[in-house]
């Protein structure tokens, strides 16, 4: 979805694990509350070693060196025969799939 530059509603993304949970806007500060009090309630060292790695600038450096090494991988990746391949297949199986279904009333 991502990679089609498709958008998605909330529930997509929460149905394909983008996101862990949805919110109804009246529940948002209690649910924010709750998740703030569960995390106060872990322990600091480890709160403290997680704020640490997120905020230490060398360890951000290396994660985007990584990530645009893989993403540059999986461009190459994706605009390969193999893949164009692949997609065309999947696109076909879907047509097929279209084409025979039964129409919904």
């Amino acid at each position: 979805m991502l990679l089609m530059g498709k958008s998605m509603s909330a529930a997509e993304m929460h149905h394909r694990g983008f996101v862990a949970r949805l919110t109804k806007p009246a529940e948002l500060m209690a649910t924010t509350m709750k998740l703030a009090r569960e995390l106060a309630s872990r322990s600091t060292t480890a709160m403290r070693a997680s704020r640490t790695l997120i905020r230490n600038q060398q360890y951000v450096d290396e994660l985007l060196r990584v990530n645009e090494v893989e993403m540059d991988e999986l461009y190459e990746r994706m605009i390969s025969d193999d893949a164009k391949q692949a997609i065309a297949r999947v696109f076909a199986r879907l047509q097929a799939k279209r084409s025979n279904a039964k129409p919904k009333l």
